[in-house]
């Protein structure tokens, strides 16, 4: 248990520094500091002494500077009466979280926890000392690694986050920096000390931790979350150690989808089961990734297709590890054309970061209110059993569809509020022009998410103005205007982000949208193949060209393009559906039958799929397949 101890600095010396650090020789405890590790908004982490034991550890300190501060005691006090319980609870969280971790043991892939104590008013969790070198200073000096190496460190951290994930806990800050890789090139996870703790419920001060470009969507709202939060994070790092960057940020992938698929960026280099798993595990939506470590172990090692593993109810347990009851992870709307959309500018993605430190986060359905010591003390429950499909489908009443796709975008919106407050604040604070425009630019993507389309445009003005050399402000602007059917005003838009920036695909991309629209095909279809060729991996103009070719009954065109969208994103359940149309009235009804069998593994439920796969399996002479898939349909749709 945790104990209340003193501190005491060196004779001499001034014990509090700017920053609030303890000083070298300053003693907690039985700990000697020796030096400053490492600083986060959360806390302070040293490199100390155990005097007793006669070892180097990592003893992580608990100051939330939003609460706390140092008092030239060495006391760390809340900064107001108005904080003070908030400080509290965080402190007995960390507190609780850090005995449940000592408990884990030394597993493999984790800083293993030896102690924990009070002392100064606040809380200390001793963790071991691990001696290596960042991924993040690896891939700094590298750029890209080979996959001898990733596989290598890889598989101790997916052992070390299964036990994690067993207690109840999360990760929450897996990237680069915070992976040590030792001589022997294995890997293992740090900072997994106190949770960066969610107070939204008790207050705005204190929010959700976003580290742009390995933290999924879900994790820029307090719900949601689970062992596919951390899942998408490690698949984001070992996109970085592929690729040599990581994915786009989170928020702009799901204004616009334009990261390019591991399985395209790697190919040739990478075993494709080792790509498609990367990429399984950084799918947008929470419920579309593998649920957990075993059922992405699976998908690692080839065992699974990414689809059908990643596609399964959310609740269902995969696998022989038990794990806690979770809030089912929700759906998030969906992320409009894939291949473009609103840039998130820099500023705005410091809306979601407003905290440091790095920290398990519990899981477990009412976490946030019960420490873990409690929650993790009783045996997990049973996963549900998950339910069998209704009988009949009935249709939703236009109000029952409003109200769900008003609780599909309640995380967006919930995060956008965050992004405006924050975006409002740096707008106000001023500074250089470019980055007052790119604050004007972030705050007018919120306000997309939340619906508010006058005040979206309103700050896209503001951004030209400040900065008329960003294209991708007007591109920002165009897209409003496009979907408000402003349809002139979007491609003037257009045409002035190409006449800035002549290579950016994703301007033609959406250009030929608007097009399209107004029914110029002519137009768009030189637009996106214009978009192609800039960009030879944009599915979604290689999509929309095989869209054009088969409405002019040009089916071998369509299927070329259809293809090339396949190849740079084969888990699309249209591209498939749409080339086996293509084929069919090209007469190549076997390679239409090859292509419904691939939409059908991604969409398992989709009857039209299913019905249109059984006709044609009629007319090849397979009675008996066409006759399940028949029964498969009307199964799913009676009125077939």
């Amino acid at each position: 248990m945790a104990r209340d101890t003193a501190s005491s600095g060196p004779t001499g010396q001034t014990l509090v520094d700017a920053f609030g650090t303890l000083p070298a020789g300053a003693r907690v405890g039985r700990y000697d500091i020796v030096s400053v590790l490492g600083r986060g908004g959360f806390g302070i982490t040293y490199r100390a002494r155990d005097v007793q034991l006669g070892r180097d550890v990592a003893l992580k300190e608990y100051l939330p500077v939003h609460f706390a501060e140092r008092q030239d005691n060495l006391a760390v006090l809340p900064r107001s009466t108005q904080v003070a319980s908030d400080f509290t609870w965080g402190r007995e969280r960390f507190l609780a979280e850090a005995k449940t971790l000592a408990q884990l043991g030394g597993v493999r892939g984790v800083v293993a926890v030896h102690d924990f104590l009070k002392a100064n008013g606040t809380a200390y969790m001793v963790m071991a000392l691990v001696r290596g070198e960042t991924l993040e200073s690896i891939l700094r000096r590298e750029q890209t690694l080979p996959f001898a190496m990733l596989d290598r460190f890889l598989h101790p951290l997916l052992d070390g986050l299964e036990r994690v994930h067993a207690t109840g806990f999360l990760h929450r800050d897996i990237k680069p920096g915070n992976v040590i890789v030792d001589e022997q090139g294995q890997g293992t996870l740090i900072d997994f000390g106190a949770a960066r703790i969610t107070l939204h419920d008790r207050t705005q001060s204190m929010t959700v931790i976003f580290t742009p470009g390995y933290a999924p969507f879900e994790q820029t709202s307090a719900s949601g979350q689970g062992p596919w939060t951390d899942i998408y994070a490690l698949g984001a790092t070992l996109y970085h150690g592929v690729t040599g960057a990581p994915p786009p940020n989170a928020i702009e992938r799901m204004l616009g989808d334009r990261m390019v698929a591991a399985r395209t960026v790697g190919a040739g280099r990478y075993p494709p089961a080792f790509l498609a798993a990367i990429d399984a595990a950084l799918a947008l939506k929470p419920e579309q990734r593998p649920q957990n470590i075993a059922a992405w172990r699976r998908v690692l090692a080839g065992e699974a297709v990414p689809g059908a593993t990643a596609g399964g109810p959310s609740w269902q347990v995969v696998g022989p590890v038990p794990q806690p009851a979770v809030a089912v992870p929700p759906a998030p709307a969906p992320a409009g054309r894939n291949g473009r959309g609103l840039a998130w500018a820099t500023a705005g993605a410091v809306a979601v970061a407003l905290l440091g430190g790095g920290g398990y986060w519990a899981w477990s359905t009412g976490a946030s209110r019960t420490p873990p010591s409690q929650t993790t003390s009783a045996p997990p429950p049973a996963a549900p059993t998950p339910q069998p499909p209704p009988q009949q489908a009935t249709a939703a009443s236009p109000e029952t569809v409003a109200l769900q796709n008003q609780c599909a975008n309640a995380g967006r919106r919930f995060a956008s509020a965050i992004v405006v407050q924050a975006c409002t604040q740096l707008i106000q604070a001023g500074g250089e022009p470019s980055t007052v425009a790119r604050a004007y630019s972030g705050r007018g993507a919120a306000y997309v998410v939340m619906g508010d389309q006058v005040a979206a445009v309103r700050d896209f003005d503001a951004a030209i103005k400040l900065d008329g050399r960003n294209a991708r402000f007007y591109q920002n602007r165009a897209d409003v205007y496009g979907k408000s059917g402003q349809n002139e005003r979007a491609i003037a838009d257009y045409n002035q982000a190409i006449a800035v920036d002549a290579r950016d695909a994703a301007a033609y991309v959406g250009r030929g949208d608007v097009h399209l629209r107004m029914g110029n095909e002519t137009q768009a279809l030189r637009d996106y193949e214009q978009a192609v060729k800039l960009d030879p991996a944009n599915a979604a103009a290689a999509y929309k060209q095989g869209l054009i070719f088969a409405n002019r009954k040009d089916f071998s065109q369509a299927i070329r393009a259809y293809t090339q969208a396949i190849q740079s994103a084969p888990s699309e359940f249209d591209y498939y559906a749409k080339r086996a149309v293509a084929y069919e009235a090209s007469g190549d009804l076997a390679r239409a039958v090859a292509d419904y069998d691939m939409a059908i593994n991604v969409r398992p439920r989709d009857s039209a799929a299913l019905y249109q796969r059984s006709l044609l399996k009629r007319r090849l002479g397979d009675a008996a397949g066409a006759d399940a898939d028949l029964k498969r349909a009307k199964a799913i749709d009676p009125n077939l």
